[in-house]
């Protein structure tokens, strides 16, 4: 088969399911390229073999994509297996080689130069979830690893760079009512604060998330950081386990107050290590502070 002129909001949905909801990702472009195919018996036995390339389309709300995919596809086995895949958009470009299927194992590398441009994808994906991440959209990202597991459930493994970004991370108030006091519910605080630079080995996963031999600057300040907290099907819910353990060096009593979110009359230079866990149960810590 010679394709020609099929818009990508056509070929995604296509190709979409229930676990892998590809049709949500809000991009353009026009695919062309050929198809063939060869099987024996019923449809569903077929073989394909895939070579097409996608030239970008301003369209509005739509993210314009160019990209050049090979690739193999096992009906029956419900397999891909990607020969080579190019993509770009104005800041990003992706490349990625690997096997796509019920146990895949997909090599991925992703250099974006403006996070704010993959924010409506992330939108369009998360849903309402996406209100939930840790970070806003902004500054320039790398990541370097693999794509396992079923593809309605992901595992990611890789080494993570971001640049020039915010933290923006709600904690829920830990304050009690007084003793005689009406009992309401206290509204949970947003803390956001601008970092230089985070640097670690990362893994994601639906039940959890982990960064290893993580590194937070900003400025002369450093933080280094080993952290894990559970997940409910990919969404941040309080009644799952977290451990961090965080090591300071040379912050600000001031800036660190502010990551804090509380506004004690101290100024110095802060250095230290902490350990805290929590989850469902009560918040459990220990450290040094110098």
């Amino acid at each position: 088969l010679q394709v020609a002129g099929v818009e990508v909001p056509r070929a995604l949905e296509a190709v979409s399911t229930a676990g892998l909801p590809l049709h949500r990702l809000p991009l353009s472009g026009s695919t062309a390229g050929t198809l063939a195919l060869s099987w024996r018996g019923a449809l569903r036995n077929a073989l394909m073999d895939a070579d097409l390339r996608v030239t970008p389309r301003t369209r509005r709300g739509q993210l314009p994509l160019s990209a050049a995919v090979q690739a193999s596809v096992d009906f029956r086995q419900e397999t891909v297996q990607v020969h080579r895949l190019e993509a770009e958009t104005q800041f990003t470009r992706l490349n990625g080689q690997g096997r796509l299927s019920p146990d895949s194992d997909f090599n991925l590398d992703l250099e974006a130069a403006s996070l704010a441009e993959l924010e409506p994808m992330v939108v369009a994906w998360r849903g309402s979830r996406a209100q939930d991440l840790p970070i806003d959209f902004s500054g320039r990202a790398s990541f370097r690893g693999t794509v396992q597991g079923e593809l309605r459930s992901p595992a990611l493994a890789g080494y993570m760079e971001l640049h020039d970004f915010t933290t923006n991370v709600l904690i829920p108030s830990l304050h009690a009512p007084r003793k005689g006091a009406i009992k309401t519910a206290a509204a949970p605080r947003r803390l956001r604060a601008r970092w230089d630079l985070l640097q670690g080995e990362v893994q994601y996963s639906p039940s959890g998330e982990s960064i290893r031999h993580g590194l937070l600057r900003r400025g002369k300040a450093s933080v280094e950081i080993d952290a894990s907290v559970g997940l409910a099907n990919g969404a941040y819910d309080r009644r799952r386990p977290f451990t961090a353990h965080v090591k300071l060096q040379d912050i600000s009593a001031g800036d660190l107050q502010k990551l804090a979110g509380s506004h004690c009359p101290v100024t110095g230079i802060v250095s230290g290590e902490l350990q805290v866990s929590g989850g469902a149960g009560p918040l459990r810590g220990s450290g040094r502070i110098a």
